[in-house]
């Protein structure tokens, strides 16, 4: 990251929120020549520090000095502090703790200025030079330094890949792995079923995870293995299984490599996005938050019907992570550090509750009408970055309507499926079907149609302002898939094509003659007149995404009690 803003100053206050102004002596001026780009303010009032020391008398004020040079380096934590409440005749220690960690916060919540960057990467914090003592280096002599740059590690996460398909695995990422048309159909079949372990290793190894923190492999490979077997198998969740996972780390990955987004991300964020996406559905059941709460069962009852699968796949994984050594990939951060982890990633995954889409597309809208695109502006603030997280996690969540349609119609099959199966169970036990979920009356293609135009393209439009080839892949994608689901919807004997159980294998030109030459590349302004020549002005699918967001809200709803 940048040091630009330290040289770049203005006269202000002493706020955290204003810069600092440099004195206009010829000595700091010297000092801040010589130290180059990696001098920090804290350096720079030491060494004042250091030069008025030797011209006052040590007797009379060295005692003083101590203080303010103790002072500069505490940070405001400890010096915001009142002095009264630190006086021992004033308060006993627990109290004293009790009021500082309360009101002065405490662990990752007193960092609401993404400041402590050591926490947030190793090499990354010397890169930036904001590392208190931390000298910078070159990252291979950083590597070397660090104490958990051990054994080097290796390629797969498992010892047991024969030649054959290690060599189809590794032309598969290297094909396709930062890209966004990665067919995770085509890689479960390949990896033998175990798509979540290669994909999620590839997404920790290519985010420099291992480099940036102290995560010993061996515990992540274990990590990973534990994680698929408890997402269900195919036949008992057509949809929400280790392949969405896996789909889902994967689109992530992509979205901040090679879609631009990782422009806003230090590597804590790449760590808790990657996290989060692989743990995002930890032992789904098959059946929507609506389901689980009119049956008021366990997980309603235990969560209070508030995002209870959500708050059941957090639980599930940190259960996981905290109950066993062999599995916890967190043990050798610090306090600190799995308590920064802890929080984000639990606020990206409830974030992932459908019900929450219209409240976070709306959050990440006005702050982007406020604070504009300027990545050094919303890495500055935890709270800029807890919106920006959880909507690219999210984003990945409901990106099914946004890749090549080969693929998005396979995904399209499964969730159907597994409404279907909801739906069959509700009317066994006797409660009203949820929408979508009726296998005789559900719209199929009206389904799709509304969630791409109400639900995905505001999304990834919003995303597109701050990572442009967004727009011009993932919404471009969209535009064409609604084209299809348009198309479908006027073909009556499409209704029971969809009861075939080969629907997922149905190919784009069966449906759709004149995609083959595709809409990828085309700017923004010829996708708008597209849509407008072909939807008309009344249907409002544009990049808009203000003018979309009340439409159909009804629909929406309807969409969210069944999907999640």
């Amino acid at each position: 990251r940048s040091n630009s803003r330290t040289r770049n100053v203005v006269v202000g206050s002493v706020s955290e929120e204003d810069p600092l102004v440099l004195p206009s002596t010829e000595a700091v001026r010297l000092e801040v020549a010589q130290g180059g780009s990696h001098i920090t303010y804290l350096q720079v009032a030491l060494s004042i520090m250091s030069r008025i020391e030797t011209e006052l008398d040590p007797a009379r004020y060295g005692d003083e000095v101590r203080f303010v040079r103790e002072c500069l380096t505490a940070g405001r934590r400890k010096t915001a502090i009142s002095v009264q409440l630190m006086d021992e005749s004033q308060a006993s220690n627990e109290v004293r703790m009790g009021l500082t960690d309360t009101y002065n916060g405490s662990g990752a919540q007193r960092h609401t200025k993404r400041k402590g960057y050591e926490l947030r990467g190793a090499l990354w914090a010397v890169r930036t030079s904001v590392a208190g003592t931390l000298d910078p280096l070159a990252e291979g002599e950083s590597r070397q330094g660090l104490p958990w740059m051990g054994p080097a590690i290796p390629m797969w996460p498992v010892s047991d890949l024969g030649a054959a398909v290690a060599t189809k695995i590794q032309t598969f990422f290297e094909d396709q792995f930062n890209t966004w048309g990665f067919d995770i159909f085509e890689f479960d079949k390949i990896t033998g079923s175990r798509s979540l372990l290669f994909c999620g290793w590839e997404a920790f190894l290519r985010s420099g995870c291992f480099s940036e923190f102290p995560i010993d492999w061996q515990k992540v490979t274990v990590f990973l293995a534990k994680v698929e077997s408890l997402y269900k198998t195919e036949k008992q969740t057509p949809y929400h299984n280790r392949i969405h996972a896996a789909d889902v780390t994967q689109t992530v990955h992509a979205l901040c490599y090679d879609l631009g987004l990782s422009a806003f991300y230090d590597p804590m964020d790449w760590f808790v996005t990657t996290l989060g996406a692989i743990i995002h559905d930890l032992g789904h059941h098959g059946k929507s938050n609506a389901y689980h709460v009119a049956m008021q069962d366990e997980l309603a009852l235990t969560y209070n019907d508030k995002s209870v699968l959500e708050n059941f796949h957090l639980s599930l994984a940190f259960k996981m992570l905290s109950g066993n050594a062999d599995t916890n990939l967190l043990s050798g951060m610090s306090r600190d550090q799995v308590a920064v982890v802890r929080k984000e990633v639990i606020d990206m995954v409830l974030g992932t509750d459908m019900a929450q889409h219209f409240s976070r597309v709306g959050d990440l809208s006005r702050l982007i009408s406020t604070i504009g695109k300027d990545a050094e502006v919303w890495q500055s603030d935890d709270a800029h970055m807890m919106v920006l997280r959880a909507m690219v996690l999210h984003c990945a969540d409901i990106s099914n309507p946004t890749k090549p349609f080969k693929l998005a119609t396979q995904w399209s099959f499964r969730v159907l499926q597994e409404f279907f199966l909801q739906g069959d169970a509700e009317m066994a036990a006797g409660v009203p079907i949820s929408p979508l979920c009726d296998r005789v009356n559900t719209d199929i293609p009206g389904s799709q149609i509304g969630f791409i135009k109400f639900i995905t393209l505001p999304a990834f439009d919003l995303l597109g302002i701050l990572a442009p080839k967004v727009k011009d892949i993932c919404v471009v994608e969209a535009i064409g898939n609604h084209k299809v689901w348009e198309h479908r919807s006027k073909n009556r004997d499409f209704y029971e094509e969809t009861r075939d159980p080969n629907f997922g294998q149905v190919q784009e030109e069966d449906f759709y003659p004149d995609r083959e030459a595709g809409l990828s590349g085309v700017s923004t302004r010829v996708v708008d007149t597209f849509i407008q020549a072909e939807l008309g002005d009344d249907e409002n699918i544009g990049t808009d995404t203000e003018s979309r967001l009340p439409m159909n809200s009804f629909w929406a709803q309807l969409w969210g009690c069944s999907c999640r």
